[in-house]
């Protein structure tokens, strides 16, 4: 099996990508659009346990 390393940058600034809660104000519409989409899956998946359908790990 062969691996792929990302090439090294002496001059990275950052190691993890950073967080959009530092860069987006609070209210850009990126996070209306993450809650909604929590909120939408968190209902699919309460849905899909009360119905006794298996939800997706992962």
């Amino acid at each position: 099996m062969d691996k792929t390393f990302r090439a090294f940058d002496p001059h990275q600034v950052l190691l993890l990508p950073p967080s959009l809660d530092d860069w987006l104000p609070e209210d850009h519409l990126a996070r209306f659009v993450a809650d909604l989409v929590d909120e939408v899956l968190d209902k699919i998946f309460r849905h899909a346990g009360t119905a006794g359908i298996a939800a997706p790990v992962g």
